[in-house]
């Protein structure tokens, strides 16, 4: 009834990526293959039996051998939400292929990471998705993922700015400049149609170039201008700018007016539209689709070499900077990590493998809660706080302060909770107890979390290549557009189907 059995050892405590592996104790597992009608469903469920224990940190080693199986092998270089994606969506558009993902760090998730503080999630990195963001909700139906809204659409927040000398509620100076507002509305809802045209473009099809994207629906007239030459001469004011875009600018990406304007209105429509989260945080999205796309998951794995053979790759990597490197070949390449962070070296290509150097900004270095009786008045130098426990204070460029944003939570037993965003450790120098009276508790977390700057580019030739070679993909260039989930979908899939025509 079955013909070819094979029967294969494998170590036991040898994990991928599991630095104390070596330290335990020998077994042996027996996996039978059956190369028969139902061998294609054993190797799914054997695949995904190890994909499951590799997220938990006890993956079998299994080194996949494409020459052997027959099967296409790609090899993705990155675990963050457009590896990830890059991964599910090979499985559906090439069924039989065969998938690795190498990534250096022990999770998956790249700048997407959920933290748990006293019992509640908090967001490091990609917090939500908007209603624009449609790729990432249709991905999230599909995986049976929970979401809920965490936000109506509705007016610009009343948030309170601090820039040093004074307090500025947006609410009042957008009640005193409503042209300004219904400028932005506009401005947001003309980009969004661009959007949604350069969607229905690719919703089924491929794009070779990040300027073929941008020009597709009218998106490359956001790109090329800066958020202060866009609404120069225009009801919104520089004070508009400063304390309204700016300031949320700051908190997504980092930046602020002299980036592109396509970077604002993504931040505007995180404002004025509904927003989601999934249960559990963000980071299930990338745990799910690595678990879906039935991968071979290598974690500790960097990566050092891609060297071009005559007919396929080698992708030299190590778990542990003592171990010797690891290779592995490959007949497609994608790799799914910023390439001025990478740190890989490329061989054999003809011609050289040379990309445009991008800038990079740190948003913040830390995410702390602090439980405190509520925030000290005369940290704001005699300037009123109103109302007296804002549920959001954000500072400006210029204030010269170590944090971004302060949001309220809670309240417990006389307490409230906060959540605040700084690029320094305010733990030193009795910083907390300047900001906060009667301090509780504290509880703090750094995050290296970086964008690449956004400038405009008036040229297609300031952008980073898809394709770096044939069968060598990129999938981190459309970042300079906006470093965001909803990218990173896009691209992911963009490449899966790229690939697809080619194996």
């Amino acid at each position: 009834m079955y013909t070819n059995l094979r029967r294969e050892f494998f170590p036991m405590p040898r994990c991928i990526g599991d630095k104390n592996a070596a330290s335990r104790p020998s077994a042996s597992l027996a996996l039978v293959e059956l190369c028969c009608s139902q061998s294609s469903e054993m190797a799914v469920y054997f695949r995904r039996l190890k994909q499951s224990r590799s997220l938990h940190g006890h993956t079998l080693v299994v080194e996949t051998d494409s020459t052997m199986s027959g099967s296409p092998h790609v090899v993705i270089v990155g675990a963050g939400m457009g590896g990830a994606t890059c991964a599910y969506y090979l499985r559906k558009e090439l069924p039989g292929v065969t998938v690795t993902v190498l990534e250096a760090r022990d999770r998956v998730g790249g700048r997407t990471k959920d933290i748990t503080f006293w019992g509640s999630t908090v967001n490091m990195g990609a917090a939500l998705f908007n209603t624009e963001q449609r790729n990432i909700a249709a991905l999230a139906k599909e995986l049976n993922l929970k979401i809920h809204c965490f936000k109506r659409s509705g007016d610009f927040p009343d948030n309170t700015i601090w820039d040093g000398r004074e307090i500025v509620q947006t609410g009042k100076l957008l009640s005193i400049e409503p042209e300004a507002d219904a400028k932005m509305r506009q401005s947001l809802k003309e980009f969004l149609s661009a959007l949604e045209a350069t969607y229905q473009k690719y919703d089924n099809g491929t794009f070779r170039s990040i300027p073929e994207f941008l020009a597709a629906g009218g998106l490359e007239a956001y790109t090329r201008q800066s958020v202060e030459e866009f609404f120069c001469d225009t009801p919104v004011s520089k004070r508009v700018q400063k304390y309204v875009i700016e300031t949320v600018m700051r908190e997504f990406f980092g930046q602020g007016l002299e980036s592109s304007v396509a970077l604002a209105m993504i931040c505007l429509a995180g404002v004025y539209q509904d927003a989601f989260k999934t249960e559990g945080g963000m980071s299930q999205l990338v745990k799910t689709l690595i678990e879906s796309s039935g991968c071979n998951l290598h974690l500790n794995s960097s990566v050092s070499l891609v060297r071009k053979m005559e007919d396929q790759f080698e992708v030299w990597y190590s778990q542990r900077e003592a171990e010797p490197k690891l290779k592995i070949s490959a007949d497609t390449i994608v790799i799914a990590s910023p390439l001025e962070w990478a740190g890989i070296e490329f061989e054999g290509f003809i011609p050289a493998i040379v990309q445009p150097k991008r800038e990079w900004e740190r948003v913040y270095m830390y995410v702390s809660k602090v439980a405190a009786k509520s925030i000290r008045k005369s940290y704001f130098k005699g300037v009123s706080l109103s109302p007296d426990n804002p549920s959001c204070i954000y500072t400006t460029s210029d204030a010269s302060q170590p944090w971004v944003a302060l949001r309220s939570r809670d309240s417990s037993e006389g307490y409230n909770s906060y959540s605040i965003f700084h690029s320094e450790d305010i733990a030193e120098e009795g910083f907390l107890d300047q900001l906060f009276e009667g301090v509780r508790d504290f509880k703090s977390e750094r995050w290296d979390y970086v964008h690449p700057v956004c400038p405009p580019v008036r040229g297609s030739d300031g952008y980073q290549s898809i394709i770096l070679a044939d069968g060598l993909y990129y999938l981190n260039g459309l970042e300079s557009v906006a470093s965001q989930m909803e990218i990173a979908v896009v691209s992911g899939r963009n490449i899966a189907r790229l690939i697809s025509k080619e194996l």
